[in-house]
């Protein structure tokens, strides 16, 4: 603790007593002998006095020299006070972090400071992972780095210690780790029809609104696309509660399995007035990440519309393409921008699988119906039913190849409950040969 000064008086006001130097030489002849008179007269004079001894004359410039000496302790004392610990010079110096706090995993982080030297000659650990590799921008004073894997990371956040050391010496601070911020959204997508117009017949000339089920589980929030189309080229439309067209745009938020999040969509389609009894169109759904809009997408299996029909029953099984693989040595076969899978040569076989998603435990039995003509497709295995838990998953695989000249198809594949007709789903899969260049 220092003590304050600054308003002691340390200087001589009018009306002050004075006695002067001559007058006090004068009065000490006679008491005092030679040699101490002659050197209390240069101490006084030099204004510095080593000590005062018993006895002897305090004068004002002793004591202003006191309160000087004082007031200048006090200075240095503050000072030191506010300077922090005394770094040795050369050390490393961590000054700050920005972000100073909630770091993300494999975001990048800054270290700010002194005395890095050559950003290559330091090594930076966090929670004791080494990082060794600097990037572009870091200094003497900044280290820019990518946070490492941390074990242990909850949504709570760790906190861990950041050194940073070099043949100088060493430093370290604390900040806090939270889990990496996802930057892909990526998942599971299905959709079906789930509720049909309560008409009982599909008219000419007239509008109806179809509504899709959209389930997804996904690794973060994300938004996504919705294309409805219909395969004769009527007009089709996103719509509200009220049928006024909205925006073809869904948010949904992270979901994690088994429950994952579900959106309704509302489809509207205009049936023209020239359409006979009979006609027949299929109505799709396609919906896909904005971010991810070639990894997380899926397309509904395709309802059939027949003018002068009841309108199709909603779907209770979900039903989707999941992947199409090569054989060896093989070109890899893909769907393009439609959702059409193009088979890339002849004569080679690939494995298709579609997944199943359905409500109810039970029995169901899988149907196939393959395209024909210089196509051959068939369920592969003895996958032709399956004993499936509510909400359980399961893989139907199929095999496919083309003989020159095939016409672009379709894969049907209809999944019915054993015991219950209604509660069935179905997906379309358009399939073609790759034109030749």
């Amino acid at each position: 603790m220092s003590t304050q000064f600054g308003s002691t008086k340390r200087t001589l006001s009018t009306g002050d007593l004075v006695i002067s130097v001559s007058e006090i030489f004068d009065k000490l002849q006679t008491t005092v002998d030679p040699n101490t008179l002659e050197q209390l007269l240069r101490d006084i004079i030099s204004e510095r006095r080593p000590q005062v001894r018993p006895g002897e004359l305090i004068t004002a410039e002793l004591i202003n020299q006191i309160l000087a000496e004082l007031e200048a302790l006090e200075a240095r004392i503050a000072k030191l006070e506010t300077a922090g610990p005394v770094v040795p010079s050369g050390e490393p110096v961590i000054t700050g972090l920005q972000p100073s706090s909630r770091v993300p995993i494999q975001s990048e982080l800054r270290i700010m400071g002194r005395n890095f030297g050559l950003p290559s000659s330091n090594v930076v650990t966090i929670d004791g992972v080494p990082v060794r590799q600097f990037k572009a921008g870091s200094t003497d004073t900044l280290l820019i780095i990518d946070v490492p894997l941390i074990a242990g990371v909850t949504e709570q956040g760790k906190t861990v210690i950041l050194t940073v050391s070099n043949p100088q010496g060493f430093s370290q601070t604390s900040l806090v780790i939270v889990p990496a911020v996802q930057t892909i959204p990526t998942g599971s997508l299905f959709a079906t029809l789930s509720q049909s117009p309560s008409e009982p017949q599909l008219l000419a000339g007239q509008s109806y609104t179809f509504v899709f089920a959209v389930k997804a589980f996904t690794n973060m929030d994300e938004a996504f696309t919705l294309t409805p189309t219909v395969s004769t080229g009527w007009a089709v439309t996103i719509v509200d509660s009220n049928n006024a067209p909205i925006p073809a745009e869904i948010r949904i938020p992270k979901s994690d399995p088994p429950a994952g999040t579900i959106r309704e969509v509302r489809v509207r389609v205009a049936i023209p007035a020239g359409p006979g009894p009979g006609t027949t169109a299929q109505l799709k759904l396609a919906v896909a990440s904005k971010l991810n809009p070639t990894g997380l997408r899926i397309t509904s299996g395709g309802d059939t519309i027949t003018v002068g029909q009841p309108p199709p029953p909603p779907q209770r099984v979900t039903v989707s393409f999941s992947a199409v693989l090569k054989p060896a040595g093989a070109p890899a076969a893909s769907r393009d921008e439609n959702n059409v899978l193009v088979i890339p040569v002849t004569g080679t076989t690939y494995r298709v699988d579609f997944s199943v998603m359905n409500p109810d435990p039970g029995t169901y039995n899988y149907v196939f119906t393959p395209p024909g003509g210089l196509w051959t497709a068939r369920i592969e295995g003895a996958s032709s039913s399956g004993v499936l838990a509510a909400n359980q998953g399961a893989l139907v695989i199929t095999s496919l190849s083309a003989q020159a000249g095939a016409a672009p198809a379709n894969l049907i594949l209809r999944v019915v409950k054993a015991d219950d007709a209604t509660v069935f789903g179905q997906f379309t899969q358009p399939i073609r040969l790759q034109l030749a260049p």
